[in-house]
């Protein structure tokens, strides 16, 4: 069975076999900015870790992500290529060429001032020109020489826990070169006495504290000391990856350990003074939804805000979606293309301007979503089938005798799930600009293909909206003349935007055999 479209909301799936969700593409959720704290020209698919959320969001305030696409390439001046640093993803390893722009960045804002270029021969000519920098500064050495003595730099080198704890130590360094007296402070401190306790070396905290290079143990005592890499059940994991996230995470919080104490004030989220967004449904959290029912959540208006920002995460934290909304609510429906099962789910919820910065603290629901038992579609027989049918009343417009549009009542069977979902499309159908009018119209019909005998397909005006065959062959109809017979339906008029509001799919542009354009679907088929 194929899915059904994509939809202009957050929504999770209503096959027959299994629930699926996607991604919103007439939100354009592929080019969201950041989604948190993603810098703008990045892609949507590039999802930060909940854990990460608030400290990236200042990340991106402190500006340290700017440089990542804003920076010029090449030595000294400008050298090289106009490549520029791009993170793959949140969740991969961070490279060497883009922690290195990262820490020069954060170091020029912590100084107030540009880091001078070393006059350097690198063994990548097109190297950009934070790593001139880098090395003025002794955050980046080379992993070695050419025979022309040229540094070897190793540009896409995934770096470790450990590379980072050094390169963000020798920046701290740099920028305060009192504290490189901490290391042999702390070594000591380790030795002496205290009311008779030994002062235990933080190091030894870890219990893969061997594992830690010798070059990097100063610096990863430094770093565990000061709480800014503060490892994972108590391992420090010294030669595992640094994420993306991670890096531009610990680079935030030597930042703010060392900025000024009024730059730090003047932190856009700070200076907001926004509360977090506060949540009117679910009324609790944890809450209890049905998986296949319709799930609202919504929250307060907050005055003065362009929009909200809301991310899912879905069990097991493989399912990450986000998206931007104007309204202070956000529909959880039946979608396509990605596994949705039962389960707990977190939603997190903040405040954006304009230009899509969250700009108040992070609300975070918790909901624990399950199967209806009522949701099936999958029938023995037509006996079954009908007593999951309703049947609902509807208001259309159509032509009197006269040639006067006017109200009139029509009736159709549906599957007792969607018959809400086809009750507000028909309103909204009715309610709209082009008052369009319909003579005909049939939902449930058993024994006939598609998925009319699940009831969860809809015909209007079968004879003005004719099934034809990509070869010519008319199915079922006469023709289809929008803007020129008044039952026939426009492309992009009120009928297609009501049905695809909800997620419907339509035979008129969404097959590749035929073209359908009498037929509205729940699943697309």
């Amino acid at each position: 069975m194929s899915r059904r479209p994509s939809l202009a909301r957050v929504f999770p799936a209503r096959s027959a076999s299994t629930v699926r969700l996607a991604l919103a593409v007439t939100l354009t959720i592929a080019v969201i900015l950041a989604t948190l704290a993603l810098p703008k020209q990045a892609s949507a698919a590039l999802l930060p870790s909940a854990w990460a959320e608030g400290e990236l969001e200042l990340a991106q305030q402190w500006g340290l992500l700017s440089d990542l696409y804003d920076a010029p390439s090449g030595g000294p001046v400008s050298r090289g290529s106009d490549s520029r640093p791009d993170p793959s993803s949140y969740t991969s390893g961070i490279n060497k060429d883009t922690f290195t722009q990262v820490v020069v960045t954060m170091c020029e804002k912590l100084l107030g001032r540009s880091i001078d270029a070393a006059n350097v021969q690198f063994d990548d000519r097109t190297a950009p020109a934070c790593y001139y920098k880098a090395f003025e500064a002794g955050i980046v050495n080379g992993k070695g020489v050419t025979p022309d003595e040229a540094v070897i730099l190793g540009r896409d080198d995934i770096l470790s826990r450990e590379q980072i704890a050094k390169m963000l130590y020798q920046a701290i360094v740099y920028c305060d070169p009192s504290q490189d007296s901490h290391d042999s402070q702390v070594s000591q401190d380790s030795e002496a006495t205290q009311d008779s306790q030994v002062t235990v070396d933080v190091l030894a905290t870890f219990s893969d504290c061997e594992d830690i290079s010798e070059w990097a143990r100063n610096a990863a005592r430094y770093m565990a000391d000061k709480g800014i890499l503060k490892g994972v059940d108590g391992q420090f994991l010294p030669k595992a990856q640094c994420t993306f996230e991670q890096g531009v995470v610990l680079a935030k919080r030597v930042y703010e350990e060392f900025a000024d104490e009024q730059v730090l004030k003047s932190a856009p989220m700070m200076r907001s003074g926004l509360a977090a967004p506060v949540v009117v449904k679910p009324e609790s959290s944890p809450a209890s939804m049905s998986l296949q029912r319709e799930v609202k959540l919504a929250w307060q208006a907050m005055p003065g805000v362009s929009g909200y920002l809301v991310r899912i995460d879905y069990p097991g934290a493989t399912q990450t979606q986000s998206v931007y909304t104007n309204v202070p609510e956000i529909q959880v429906q039946p979608q396509r293309n990605k596994e949705l099962g039962p389960g707990p789910h977190s939603v997190s919820i903040a405040a954006v301007d304009g230009d899509h910065n969250v700009i108040s603290p992070f609300t975070r629901v918790s909901i624990n979503l399950y199967n209806d038992s009522d949701y099936d579609f999958d029938f023995k027989d037509a006996a079954e089938a009908e007593s999951y049918m309703t049947t609902v009343t509807v208001r259309v417009w159509d032509f009197d005798g006269n040639g006067q549009k006017v109200t009139v009542s029509k009736t159709l069977t549906v599957h007792k799930w969607v018959a809400a979902d086809v009750v507000a499309i028909f309103e909204d159908i009715y309610n709209g600009p082009e008052r369009f009018p319909i003579h005909s119209v049939h939902g449930y019909r058993p024994g006939s293909g598609g998925e009319h005998p699940k009831g969860t397909a809809i015909d209007i005006n079968p004879n003005e909206n004719y099934e034809v065959w990509l070869d010519g062959r008319v199915g079922v109809g006469s023709f289809w003349k929008p803007g020129v017979n008044p039952y026939s339906i426009p492309l992009d008029g009120d009928v297609v935007k009501a049905f695809r509001a909800r997620g419907w799919g339509w035979g008129g542009t969404d097959w590749r055999s035929k073209r359908d354009y009498m037929h509205f679907s729940y699943f697309g088929t």
